[in-house]
């Protein structure tokens, strides 16, 4: 996967959001983009499936497509200015669960860790386990290297949380969030593809962690 050359294409598409000029560029896009990157995925996956079992997943269970769903939304460009892909054993089928997000733009790529969409019922399974087991959670997002390249733990806030979890919340303020997810951004100037999969390798496993105790969560 040459990465200057995706680099270059998404840059393009920027400033040429429009079908005219992706039409235009199909064949391009569709040999030095989509199946490149489609091949890095599969890569990815199995390395990771070296250690961790991802099933019988394949890239095309885990790429999302470059057109955008514009049915209720204002901006009508078509397409994504992005590749990215969902790196789990469930793939795209998988988005409610805990898993990392992969996300390549114009010179920067985005690794997200965590879970993102929650509903009521798996919030309240997240927060009993968190409120049960804060010490442990702490010990993850805490760690040294997660915090070098994820940062914290972000998430949109409840104004309010029930009762049951108001004294723990003292101790642990996370437990006002409605999702639980962190981010590590990789420069992808000057970067080829190998060194860019063990960038991802390297976040993944210190992911690692974090996706575990959240899953024990959603399965409890």
């Amino acid at each position: 996967m040459d990465i200057q050359r995706i680099s270059g294409f998404l840059s393009a598409l920027e400033e040429n959001n429009n079908r005219e000029w992706f039409e235009e560029h199909r064949n391009e896009y569709k040999s030095q983009i989509e199946i490149p990157f489609r091949d890095f995925i599969q890569s990815l996956l199995d390395r990771i499936s070296e250690w961790e079992n991802t099933g019988p997943l394949r890239s095309a269970d885990a790429i999302f497509r470059i057109y955008r769903d514009i049915r209720f939304s204002k901006d009508k460009t078509p397409y994504k200015t992005h590749l990215s892909a969902i790196i789990s054993p469930e793939g795209r089928s998988g988005m409610k669960l805990p898993g990392v997000y992969f996300e390549m733009a114009a010179g920067q790529a985005n690794l997200y860790t965590g879970i993102y969409q929650t509903d009521p019922p798996a919030l309240k399974k997240l927060r009993v386990y968190i409120a049960m087991n804060p010490d442990e959670f702490r010990e993850i997002y805490k760690d040294k290297d997660f915090v070098q390249y994820f940062g914290e733990i972000k998430g949109e806030k409840s104004k309010v949380i029930p009762a049951e979890f108001k004294e723990i919340s003292l101790i642990e303020p996370l437990l006002y969030n409605k999702s639980f997810y962190a981010v590590s951004p990789i420069s992808t100037h000057r970067m080829d593809s190998d060194r860019l999969k063990d960038e991802i390798l390297k976040r993944y496993k210190i992911a690692r962690a974090l996706n575990k105790y959240l899953r024990r969560a959603m399965e409890d």
